[in-house]
């Protein structure tokens, strides 16, 4: 089935009673002038289980956060007398870990940048069409917010894509050009590499990041291709009881991310050629046509090209979506990310599940990195997120990490032919990348070798402590 992120019209009536459970409650200040909409979105977030306190007007709620401890601010951007971008830089000043969302009726552009670039954690546009948005912002805007409490907020990242390794901030520049393009968008990457994470942030920084998102598993709507892309009109085949709007025209004016494109036939890849090339659709059963104005984004586990070379994948389809290529690495190719990473994963899931586990043992980092993480992010986020669940005390050790973790088995899972993906590299290129992997795992293996004793490390490995450190810098290996 595919999965949309896609505002849809909710009535008011059924802002009440709606269970939306965040993974742990807050105290959310929502701010508006609007009686009915203040009304609306303390009922939402009640609803939700928080504790709302609702105001009216900005110097009352300045006056609030200068009294009690508020986690989220839910601001409207226009106000009479103060408004809520003048309130936003003094709400910050008086708590900076406090996370602040502003919403407008007005919606722009240049005023959802004014708000993020002042402080605003994220920006909605009003009035609100699917209500679990806003409680998807409110808690995402919580565990930032818990967090920065906890002092374990990583840095750097880029809308949510957490790195430092230097082939993570090639990754971030190329998604900041590429972002503002109206451009068609090829991510590939291993499985769980966070090519969905890459996707959103480039409809993110776009000039449609007030508009939907539609995320769709080519693989798994295949044998309903053309209805759930292009919609069907009532009656037009058995089963068809109501007029239904297909992804494309949701989308209008959004994104669309295209996930798993190499796994769709070669008959649906030509009909997905039309619409990107004449950016039109018919719905089955309908003889008109509707135009649609819509970004596309797709990703692929596979290699693509060499899916075009074999007759798999359509040569034209391939070149219309390989406009822009992104290429997002494996884990193991950036391991010195993995300590900020499992940080990152770390908090997320102490406030998910309400328990105080803050630190991990330096041992049971060591052995992370060591790890070579077949899975990649994905399987680093599961695998902390049960240690989580199954520690015992505050601290992670190496007995809440699987077996094969904590015993350091990670050859056992290494990929048939892990130099594989440097065959497709120029070779300067090839070569960086071989050196990283090697450095990463050499230096980390001795850290896990050593439980995280630099000095005895470098012993160990016939160098000085200095050139050690050195080395552990240069390639993020710590």
């Amino acid at each position: 089935m595919a999965t949309v992120k896609k505002p849809r019209a909710v009535p008011s009536a059924e802002f009440d009673g709606r269970p939306l459970a965040p993974s742990r409650p807050g105290t959310v200040l929502v701010l508006d002038d609007e009686p009915l909409m203040l009304s609306a979105c303390e009922r939402i977030l009640r609803n939700a289980g928080h504790r709302v306190i609702p105001v009216d007007n900005a110097p009352g709620a300045l006056q609030v956060v200068g009294e009690e401890a508020v986690d989220v601010v839910l601001a409207d951007v226009r106000m009479p007398g103060m408004s809520g971008l003048e309130a936003l830089p003094i709400l910050k000043h008086r708590d900076p870990e406090l996370e602040v969302i502003m919403m407008s009726g007005y919606a722009t552009l240049p005023e959802a940048v004014q708000a993020i670039k002042s402080g605003a954690f994220d920006f909605l546009a009003k009035p609100f069409e699917d209500i679990e948005k806003v409680q998807q912002a409110v808690s995402r805007a919580l565990a930032r917010h818990r967090m920065h409490r906890a002092r374990e907020l990583p840095e750097p990242a880029l809308a949510g894509i957490v790195g430092q390794s230097p082939v993570m901030q090639d990754l971030f520049r190329l998604i900041e050009r590429v972002a503002p393009t109206q451009s068609p968008v090829l991510i590939q990457g291993e499985s769980g590499t966070g090519k969905e994470l890459v996707a959103h942030a480039v409809h993110q920084l776009s000039s449609r990041r007030l508009r939907a998102f539609v995320v769709v598993n080519c693989a798994a709507i295949e044998t309903l291709f053309e209805s759930e892309f292009f919609g069907h009109e009532k009656g037009a085949f058995t089963g068809a009881i109501q007029q239904h709007v297909g992804l494309f025209e949701s989308a209008d004016q959004g994104t669309i991310f295209l996930d798993e494109i190499g796994d769709i036939s070669t008959y649906s890849q030509v009909k997905l050629l039309r619409v990107i090339e004449v950016g039109e659709v018919k719905r089955v059963g309908s003889n008109r046509t509707a135009k649609v104005n819509v970004r596309v984004i797709a990703a692929s586990n596979h290699d693509l090209e060499t899916a075009v070379r074999q007759g798999a994948f359509r040569q034209d389809l391939f070149y219309r979506l390989h406009v822009v290529p992104i290429q997002v690495p494996p884990l193991r190719e950036r391991a010195g990310d993995i300590p900020l990473l499992a940080r990152h994963f770390l908090a997320l899931a102490a406030a998910k599940f309400g328990k105080p586990v803050t630190r991990i043992l330096p041992e049971a980092l060591a052995c992370l990195q060591a790890f070579l993480w077949p899975g990649n992010v994905r399987e680093l986020e599961n695998t902390i997120e049960r240690a989580v669940i199954l520690a015992a005390e505050v601290t992670i050790r190496l007995q809440d990490l699987p077996a094969q973790i904590a015993l350091g088995e990670s050859s056992i899972l290494l990929p048939p032919n892990p130099e594989a993906p440097l065959l497709i590299l120029p070779y300067v290129q090839a070569k960086e990348r071989a050196q990283a992997f090697f450095h990463q795992r050499y230096l980390s293996g001795m850290l896990l070798k050593t439980s995280g004793n630099i000095a005895r490390a470098a012993r160990l490995s016939h160098l000085d402590r200095s050139n050690f450190r050195r080395l552990l810098k240069r390639w993020q290996a710590h």
